[in-house]
């Protein structure tokens, strides 16, 4: 693709990472997995912290129907020898979103070793315990998260896991507690 004719140069992402990164969905789509995985590195050549080209790599990945282990390796290079709570993070949000949660989870644990649990990372692993049906660790996950973080998402996870625990009693009082705390913004939703 090159540079953008001087021409065309004064619109915004001609001949960018975007362009290439756009170029590479085109191909995906086709089923043109190679060319589609070429223009991402093309496109992280030109911003190496693009993480939907990392997305896209993931997805092409699995595609051509490379085994798990050799997927977590080609993704892990990307972030170089030595990698950190951030690389970690970002790892679990790209298994997150292709379904792949006990994976997902195992880079939440070595970013946790890393960094320390924080409330986002308490919640990450919650959420992924929670679509891996293991409903108490998720619960105690969500428990975890600092008073000053609890958004309306987290709260309704801890409701949930107490419904699909049998426990109505404990979820219903999570739903007061959110009509207190969110001033009755979300009422009515059950």
């Amino acid at each position: 693709m090159g540079e953008a004719p001087l021409h065309l140069s004064f619109i915004d992402g001609a001949g960018s990472f975007r362009a290439s990164f756009a170029l590479s969905g085109i191909y995906y789509e086709e089923g043109a997995y190679d060319e589609a995985y070429n223009y991402c590195l093309r496109s992280l050549r030109e911003k190496s912290d693009f993480l939907p080209a990392f997305y896209k790599i993931s997805q092409i990945l699995i595609k051509k129907n490379l085994e798990i282990k050799a997927i977590k390796l080609h993704l892990e290079s990307f972030f170089g020898i030595k990698l950190d709570d951030l690389a970690y993070l970002a790892l679990s949000d790209i298994f997150m979103k292709e379904g792949k949660h006990d994976i997902a989870y195992e880079y939440l644990v070595k970013a946790d070793a890393l960094e320390g649990e924080t409330s986002y990372i308490a919640y990450l692993k919650g959420l992924n315990l929670l679509y891996q049906k293991e409903i108490d660790e998720a619960l105690e996950c969500f428990k975890r998260v600092n008073s000053e973080y609890l958004d309306e998402k987290t709260v309704y996870n801890i409701a949930l896991c107490y419904i699909l625990k049998g426990q109505s009693i404990e979820s219903n009082k999570v739903f007061n507690i959110i009509n207190k705390k969110f001033k009755g913004s979300i009422t009515g939703v059950l």
